[in-house]
């Protein structure tokens, strides 16, 4: 008989990989033998055979043998791979990784997280219509029976002053506070309800001229008036540069986004959302409590997508009232020092004198004041007044995809792809005994090399 012998060629066990040339050589057949590990003997002493092809199968040489003088003997193993290539070729089944083909977005857990941020990036958007100065929304009990006893206007910080200004002089209540008896119930700052501070620059504020009634009397003045009990503040927010273009830059492990709301605070958000579109924020606020509630959702193609959070922060800065209780009599001396700080342009002298100048009324008409409502956080407004939208990518291990290939999940053909490939659930049919097939599917299940 006749086998073709291969020197030097040499390949990995769960390969399909055929070999070229050889030479034709006669033989026997080792009685007693097996077509799965057969044993040939030669005349020769060729130890450097290290593969067989006999009758269209091939065969990995796993041990050559001195039999006698000048013959050897090559214990050999069917490699099936090999020997089916063809028919592995052209069958079509569940491929779940490969290296020359994938599926980006696909989770792939055999590559390993690192602890440590490799990039970070942000995009930014500033509040529409902002300002450091801000406007004051000031909430009166007054005459006017429009709007049930209660007026809301849009102040600026000179205005706030000219109605402290006018609150506080006595001489614009001379018959009130000329009567010691009525001093004791007298206090004009009674009628104000609320005073809060946003960071809108007051031309933005829809409103109509009007003079301030405060209890009884009228302030003069043009001071607005508001039409309306809020507005919305909108943003879309695109995703900022990620390092990863594959399925990392979706996946919590590997990239972190988080998203902060100005006078709201951080929140986390799912990367997998920016596989869809932008993120897009529209911030409801309320000029009467100062409350804000923000709905995030999605943007896509021009269109508004679902809404995948909502959340509630404080835009509106609660500003300290003096609530007098009692009397000793007497406007205070320091009125126009205690003014002139209010009307302070900077940050810190504007929150610091608006809060301290109002406090600092409390012996106008009594020593012993109580407080209604608290001090916001006003500093931080004017500092993070953009939403910011941030990104840090964690690193990762090497990729194996010449060894273990990367996730593909579809129902192909093997032959349309090269190098590492393994299946899911490959049951082949071929022209061999049950040991073959079983050998043949084992491989395709856990990982093979098509070349």
């Amino acid at each position: 008989m006749q086998i073709t012998i291969y020197t030097g060629f040499s390949k990995r066990r769960n390969s399909t990989k055929q070999p070229t040339g050889g030479s034709d050589i006669n033989c026997h057949l080792k009685d007693d033998t097996s077509i799965m590990s057969p044993v040939f003997e030669l005349e020769g002493n060729n130890f450097s055979i290290t593969y067989v092809k006999w009758d269209d199968r091939y065969y990995f040489v796993d041990d050559i043998t001195s039999i006698r003088n000048n013959a050897i003997a090559l214990s050999c193993s069917i490699d099936a791979l090999a020997t089916f290539k063809t028919a592995i070729g052209s069958y079509n089944c569940f491929i779940e990784r490969a290296s020359s083909q994938r599926d980006q977005y696909i989770i792939d857990n055999a590559i390993s997280i690192e602890q440590r941020v490799i990039h970070a990036d942000i995009v930014t958007s500033q509040l529409n219509n902002f300002s450091t100065t801000g406007t004051y929304i000031l909430r009166v009990v007054g005459k006017d029976a429009s709007s049930g006893g209660i007026s809301n206007y849009a102040i600026s910080q000179a205005e706030l002053q000219s109605v402290l200004s006018y609150v506080f002089d006595s001489g614009n209540f001379p018959t009130e506070i000329s009567d010691d008896i009525i001093k004791t119930f007298f206090n004009p700052f009674q009628y104000i309800v609320s005073l809060l501070w946003f960071p809108i620059d007051i031309s933005s504020v829809v409103g109509t001229s009007s003079s301030i009634k405060l209890g009884w009397w009228e302030i003069q003045g043009s001071f607005k008036k508001l039409s309306g009990t809020g507005y919305t503040d909108i943003h879309q927010l695109s995703a900022p540069s990620n390092y990863y273009n594959d399925f990392r830059a979706y996946d919590p492990r590997y990239s972190q986004y988080v998203l902060h709301i100005p006078g709201t605070g951080a929140i986390n958000l799912d990367p997998s959302l920016f596989s869809i579109g932008d993120i897009w924020c529209e911030t409801t606020v309320d000029y009467l409590t100062g409350e804000a509630n923000t709905s995030i959702a999605l943007w896509s193609g021009g269109v508004r997508k679902g809404t995948v959070a909502t959340v509630s922060g404080r835009w509106g800065v609660p500003i300290t009232v003096g609530q007098v209780a009692g009397v000793t009599g007497g406007v205070v001396s320091t009125i126009g020092s205690i003014i002139s700080g209010i009307g302070s342009g900077t940050v810190a002298g504007a929150i610091g004198g608006i809060s301290g100048a109002v406090n600092g009324i409390e012996n106008i008409l009594s020593p012993t004041p109580s407080v209604m409502g608290n001090t916001g956080n006003r500093q931080q407004l004017v500092t993070k007044s953009a939403y910011s939208l941030s990104v840090r990518n964690f690193g990762s291990g090497d990729i194996p995809n010449d060894v273990y290939g990367r996730p593909l999940c579809k129902n192909m053909t093997i032959g349309s792809l090269t190098g590492f490939i393994k299946c899911s659930g490959a049951s082949i049919e071929v022209a061999g005994d049950t040991v073959e097939r079983d050998m043949i599917d084992n491989y395709l299940n856990t990982g093979f090399y098509y070349e």
